[in-house]
């Protein structure tokens, strides 16, 4: 059996940490930090019907006005930066983001929304980060070098 290692009756279990894996990504600190309210966040969107309505809309109006493929201009060139040999690219999903967790954190309480625009809301950014997300294969890319 190799070291660190060891049989819990059914199969082998490694103590140790792979280490190609990602466990200690900023990201993944976050994530094991907040992984409760992220859950009860995300079940809380979802929860409502309103939300699902938002989707497509959301999905489409990001298809409409972002680039067809990676790299390529969308209708909107506001959201990336140079700094010399480096480029900040703030995609349209982390901005839809920010904006779905400002709105639930701070708008929500303050101004109190009603549910069925604020859960519309979330259902319309929430297709924003999907088509974002799934689209494109550099979404994760946001401060990157140029070639």
């Amino acid at each position: 059996m190799p070291e660190g290692a060891y049989f819990n009756g059914r199969i082998m279990v490694s103590k140790t940490i792979d280490s190609c894996s990602n466990q200690d990504a900023p990201a993944m600190i976050l994530f094991k930090i907040f992984k409760e309210k992220i859950i009860f966040f995300i079940l809380r969107i979802f929860s409502r019907l309103e939300t699902y309505f938002g989707l497509a809309p959301g999905y489409l109006t990001g298809r409409f006005f972002s680039g067809g493929s990676a790299g390529e201009q969308g209708r909107f060139q506001f959201n990336t930066f140079n700094f010399g040999d480096w480029q900040l690219h703030i995609h349209h999903w982390l901005i839809s983001l920010a904006i779905l967790i400002f709105m639930f954190s701070y708008l929500a309480k303050k101004y109190k929304i009603p549910g069925v625009l604020l859960f519309l809301g979330s259902g319309f950014l929430t297709g924003l980060i999907i088509q974002g997300i799934f689209s494109y294969p550099d979404w994760y890319k946001i401060f990157h070098k140029i070639a």
